[in-house]
């Protein structure tokens, strides 16, 4: 390799480094509780980026994640004690987390807002509960859905899942683009537009049973080898470099330097050895990271000082 290419390497290295390393490139979450253990933390940055299209960033990181974390809190605080705990998502379900207003579904908090939204957000609590819509809420609505419903084999456990699935593919060369497409999968597999009324509470059960249903088809194509290798093969040829918001969140998991500590620690509970987290963050393990160019903009110098 000559001279001029090491130097071209060099800079590139150089830049990466210091876009990647600060936590003021990276979207910091308000939590709804200071004390939630980090497969929550991670789970809540998941359903946070569900909802991050064409919405001001700190709406969903300061709103959306103060809601969705309580979400998951009692989600998983209520997994033993519910026969349904999923039904903290049917609108007319005691303390559901969520509301409506002027035939318009939103979710909305359990938890009081904390001292940061009574300060910057007033207009997002009602009696003192926090409510938070998404620009695309009633598709966003089912892809959270749908990610729960999958989670629910799983008691909700976020991380649990990725070591299942990093076990199963950490002999292929491309593993983190296999982690990705199974993530992918219980998100984003057939979610549709949707109206509004498509959550009104008569829809409810059927929407659950739909979601299970979506879920039986999704576990069939991750348990059968042939089956799966065609799928990841045509996500591999198109839909790879369209998901954003998937490959974002997996990149904060391994490059934030809050969110990469969340996984490291909650993957090590979940029993993994630490050899193959190590793996996780390697430099193969990196490089296959399909960023797309315009998460630069998350950096304040280009969001707020270039018109």
């Amino acid at each position: 390799m000559n001279d001029r290419l090491m130097k071209i390497f060099e800079i590139m290295s150089f830049y990466d480094n210091h876009r990647w390393s600060s936590k003021d490139n990276y979207n910091l979450i308000n939590f709804s509780k200071y004390n939630l253990d980090n497969d929550s933390r991670l789970l809540t940055h998941w359903l946070c980026y569900i909802t991050d299209r064409q919405m001001p960033f700190r709406i969903v990181w300061d709103i959306g994640g103060f809601v969705l974390s309580d979400l998951v809190y009692n989600i998983k605080q209520n997994s033993m004690r519910m026969d349904e705990p999923l039904k903290l998502l049917d609108p007319d379900q005691d303390g559901s987390f969520i509301g409506k207003d002027d035939g318009r579904y939103f979710l909305i908090s359990r938890e009081q807002a904390n001292k940061k939204i009574s300060s910057d957000y007033k207009q997002y609590i009602r009696n003192g509960r926090v409510r938070f819509k998404s620009r695309f809420f009633p598709s966003d609505y089912f892809a959270i859905l749908y990610t729960l419903v999958f989670l629910e084999d799983y008691n909700f456990r976020f991380s649990a899942l990725i070591r299942e699935i990093y076990d199963k593919h950490k002999d292929k060369g491309d593993f983190i683009r296999r982690i990705l497409f199974c993530l992918y999968l219980i998100t984003y597999h057939n979610v549709k537009q949707h109206k509004s009324e498509d959550l009104d509470p008569e829809h409810f059960d059927a929407n659950l049973e739909s979601a299970r249903k979506i879920k039986r088809e999704i576990k069939r194509i991750l348990a059968d080898e042939e089956e799966f290798n065609n799928q990841y093969d045509k996500f591999s040829k198109t839909r790879i470099f369209e998901q954003k918001r998937a490959w974002c969140s997996l990149r904060d998991f391994l490059k934030s330097p809050e969110f990469k500590e969340y996984f490291r620690e909650a993957l090590g509970k979940e029993g993994m050895e630490e050899k193959d987290i190590g793996r996780l963050f390697s430099v193969k393990a990196l490089a296959q990271l399909e960023l797309p160019g315009d998460v630069w903009n998350n950096n304040p110098r280009f969001r707020e000082n270039v018109s």
